[in-house]
């Protein structure tokens, strides 16, 4: 049993608490636009790369660096294949369902009819009542935790939520 002070919360402070949770969990995993990153990531590479060129054009024409090696005197160099543009070109999840629900938009006869992509497609609410799943091990939750009502399913996952995973130590 629990020795600390508990607050037994109602169903409507249980509800503000897992909203507020929720919300900083967001905040957490919350990154800007990728591809906006990935343009200015690239775009530094690009005026560093002309950097370290007009370096080595100067330092060629003081005659610090020998030019070029003909081509007999040449090592076999490795030929370098197109995966450089995979990684520099590469679309995020979410840029190729915008596209995609673009292009479905294009294709569409009549302006008034509804776009059916991933994002809008949904399941018809299920008739049934939700299950209760022990949030520790996944397996159906017998019992709920009088602080913030989330299901378990035995004893030693109540211990381990109460030590971990509690709602009344994390917000």
């Amino acid at each position: 049993m629990r020795t600390r002070d508990v607050r037994i919360l109602d169903s409507i402070a249980r509800e503000k608490r897992n909203e507020r949770w929720v919300a900083s969990l967001n905040r957490d995993n919350f990154q800007g636009d990728k591809a906006e990153q990935q343009e200015k990531i690239f775009d530094l590479l690009e005026k560093e790369r002309e950097k370290r060129q007009k370096l080595r054009r100067s330092k060629q024409e003081a005659g610090i660096l020998k030019s070029k090696i003909s081509k007999s005197e040449k090592k076999s160099k490795k030929t370098v294949r197109g995966d450089h543009f995979k990684k520099k070109f590469r679309k995020t999840f979410e840029i190729l369902f915008d596209e995609e629900e673009q292009r479905l938009k294009r294709n569409l006869k009549n302006e008034n009819e509804k776009v059916i992509s991933y994002q809008t497609i949904k399941a018809p609410n299920s008739t049934k009542p939700a299950r209760k799943l022990c949030v520790v091990c996944g397996d159906f939750g017998k019992y709920k935790c009088i602080v913030c009502g989330v299901s378990y399913c035995r004893i030693k996952c109540k211990n381990t939520h109460e030590e971990t995973r509690c709602l009344k130590w994390n917000i």
